[in-house]
């Protein structure tokens, strides 16, 4: 059954061929001024659109055994015809023979014509099957075989006979002509009326009746004619239908290849992202196939006549459109609607108290600045106690140079988090448009990067990295043209306190350790949890209260856009988002003025800078590497001590570096830097951050080729300096450890 429902699909292109079909749906008019088509033979002009055509009549590719199911079933019938054929004639010649009616020689004749032509036939029904070269000229070879068949049929005929040999025939023999007539269609099925191959066979046959008949035949003249005549009409009558149906078929097919070619060229999802393959979410496959079914929709609005059934496809066509913009936005699982005919008070009520919270859309078109007008009013160099004329140099590079060395900035002062906070408020003027006291910014930041445990990777320096990373993000393509103030103190908030009073273990241990954390946040997102009620936390005392002024349509949006960022951090929550911001750029449909959509944008955005040491310089990666492996291996340590299955790249005694760290950058970083890039439309991004992440990519592929390698002591010794150091001015050393 679904063998022929394909099959059917496959070969719409002849069922439609038929003149009343081919009227109703006036598919002359529309083609014939247009197709690429030799009319003296019918062929393509186009190779490559002549070979198309083939492989759509004749190739079935889901098949084994080639053939198209039409193809089968014309090959099918062209050989019963063909057996038949045999088995009549062989059977009447020897009657005839038998009856004494027949010369010897004449009989010798028909039995080696027809074991000749029985065992061509079989032959080239076998290489056919087995040799692509005889199945790509089977045009040919059927055109042949039916020739040398009727070729046999012409001077078989006994008058034709006896006309070459001179030996007389006694008695009746049975006409041949009803053989060739069935032969010309049986032809015409297995060529799909290919003109050209039957008008070959068919010009050739009444040519040569013709030319023997009038030579060596002994009938009576208006016998022949009687004959021949017929014989000319039944051959001119099937080589103007062959070309009518011939011509048909093309137009239909190129038509068809017409409309898949637009369809290709009019998707709206794009296909330029370069690293989609391996991970996609449910959401990404969803909204494919709601693209997939309106691509079927519009084809079967291409081909039918009446406007009402038009229409209304064009409707289920909107509607689908509808949910799939709802599906790839994320709203038809968490989005309620109150209808217009609840009452106002009732629905008011209903609003406040079971749905989120929503901010104002004066929260976010305030008449506040933009950001990019604060960052071209930058204030001079903000410190002048620490003695270093070099910070000032590196600090102007905050946003703006990729390789920025969040090191430098900590041994030089002691602090990360606190300077750098500083420095942007006071630089790009949020202090003052926000009226944030000194003290309270000092009091904010100071507090909350003492909150940092003093772990390998996830501390302060990393949270202050990341933030300058994504202010590069921001900064280095249209995103700061697009935001306001507001949303740069929330960026840097959100950056900085992401990873507050991280443990150094990830979620999946303080789960299976039934640590107090995941007790309180129900084993959901711990970690990022407690991040955001840690910033938050550490507002409330009234002298680090940063946000204070802010009115309350600004304080929801703020603390709604914080979290979001924090929570989107957890990286079990990675594929999802990746799939969903994905879908968005496919279609095309993301827009800043959004406050949903703006939540999108910067969650991917913290994202990325959360990964950013993949896409940094060999010489930071490496060094932000080498931090991230103790952490793993000491939590693997503690795994270890519990007697609990040590989880993968955090065994000491079994490490991969450079296999683990390939399949990172590969599996997660690539494909989210990917669609990122490709979003911001940034060539210095692009440049410094994605081409980068390819070259470690190599670079840690050319590591971990035939490599299996624990990390050895000169990696631990230089990981143990790095801690002990707190991470000081990189040590060249380390580099050539890791080689």
């Amino acid at each position: 059954m679904k063998e022929n429902e394909e099959s059917i699909e496959d070969n719409a292109i002849t069922n439609q061929v038929n003149s009343a079909h081919y009227t109703i749906y006036e598919h002359q008019p529309h083609e014939a001024p247009n197709i690429p088509i030799n009319q003296n033979v019918l062929n393509f002009t186009n190779r490559q659109l002549e070979s198309k055509y083939f492989a759509a009549l004749y190739i079935n590719k889901d098949d084994k055994d080639r053939f198209s199911f039409e193809f089968k079933g014309n090959l099918t019938i062209y050989f019963i015809f063909y057996s038949a054929f045999l088995v009549i004639k062989t059977g009447s010649i020897l009657i005839i023979n038998y009856q004494g009616n027949l010369a010897q020689s004449h009989y010798l004749f028909h039995i080696s014509c027809l074991i000749f032509l029985f065992c061509v036939a079989y032959l080239l029904l076998m290489l056919l099957k087995l040799y692509d070269i005889c199945f790509e000229y089977n045009r040919t070879i059927f055109s042949s075989l039916t020739f040398f068949a009727i070729l046999y049929l012409i001077i078989g005929e006994e008058r034709i006979l006896s006309g070459i040999t001179k030996e007389n025939f006694n008695g009746d023999f049975p006409i041949n002509i009803p053989f060739i007539m069935g032969f010309a269609v049986c032809l015409k099925l297995v060529l799909f009326n290919n003109f050209r191959h039957f008008s070959s066979v068919g010009l050739s046959t009444i040519i040569l009746y013709l030319i023997l008949s009038l030579c060596l035949s002994e009938s009576r003249i208006w016998t022949f004619l009687t004959e021949y005549f017929a014989l000319l009409i039944f051959i001119c009558f099937q080589l103007f239908e062959t070309w009518q149906l011939d011509y048909r078929t093309r137009q239909l097919f190129y038509r068809k290849v017409k409309e898949e070619a637009d369809v290709y060229q009019n998707k709206n999802i794009k296909e330029y992202v370069k690293y989609d393959e391996g991970i996609k979410s449910e959401v990404e496959l969803v909204v494919k196939t709601c693209e997939t079914i309106r691509e079927i929709i519009k084809k079967a609005r291409s081909v039918i006549m009446f406007k009402d059934i038009k229409s209304s496809l064009k409707e289920a066509s909107n509607q689908l459109n509808f949910v799939q913009q709802k599906i790839a936005r994320g709203l038809l699982m968490n989005e309620s609607r109150l209808d217009l005919s609840i009452d106002a008070d009732d629905r008011a009520f209903l609003s406040q108290n079971f749905m989120d919270v929503k901010s104002s859309p004066s929260a976010t078109q305030s008449r506040r600045p933009t950001a990019q007008q604060m960052i071209e009013n930058a204030l001079e160099f903000p410190f002048g106690d620490y003695g270093l004329t070099e910070l000032e140099g590196v600090l102007t590079g905050v946003g703006k140079n990729w390789n920025f060395d969040i090191w430098f900035v900590y041994n030089a002062t002691g602090h990360s988090i606190f300077i750098l906070s500083k420095y942007l408020f006071d630089n790009f003027h949020i202090k003052q448009e926000f009226l944030i006291p000194d003290k309270f910014i000092e009091n904010y930041f100071k507090s909350l990067e003492s909150k940092y445990n003093s772990v390998p990777y996830h501390n302060a320096c990393h949270a202050s990295d990341m933030l300058h990373s994504l202010l590069y993000f921001i900064t280095q393509s249209n995103i700061i043209k697009q935001i306001s103030t507001l949303d740069l103190l929330t960026c840097i908030i959100a950056a900085d306190g992401h990873d507050v009073g991280h443990p150094g273990v990830t979620n999946r241990f303080l789960v299976n350790t039934k640590d107090e954390l995941a007790i309180k946040y129900n084993d959901v997102s711990v970690l990022e949890m407690m991040h955001c009620a840690t910033i938050f936390e550490v507002m409330r005392y009234y002298d680090h209260n940063i946000i204070a002024n802010l009115n309350n349509e600004e304080w929801v949006y703020c603390r709604k856009l914080i979290i979001e960022m924090v929570l989107t951090t957890d990286m079990s929550k990675h594929f999802e988002l990746l799939g969903r911001f994905r879908t968005r750029t496919a279609l095309n449909d993301i827009s800043l003025d959004s406050d949903e959509d703006k939540g999108l944008v910067f969650s991917i955005g913290i994202k990325c800078a959360d990964i950013g040491h993949s896409a940094k310089p060999i010489e930071l990666h490496e060094k932000w590497t080498i931090l991230l492996c103790e952490e793993f291996f000491n939590q693997g340590d503690m795994e270890r001590s519990r007697n609990l299955p040590i989880s993968m790249y955090c065994d000491r005694n079994d490490a991969n570096v450079p296999k683990a760290q390939f399949g990172f950058i590969k599996n997660v970083a690539l494909p989210i830097y990917d669609v990122w890039t490709n979003y911001l439309d940034s060539e210095q991004i692009r440049l410094n951050c994605f081409n980068q992440l390819e070259k470690n990519l190599a670079y840690w592929d050319g590591k971990s080729v035939n490599r299996r390698k624990t990390l050895d002591i000169p990696i631990m010794k230089s990981t143990a300096r790095l801690m002990k150091m707190k991470t000081a001015k990189y040590d060249s050393n380390i580099r050539q450890d890791l080689t």
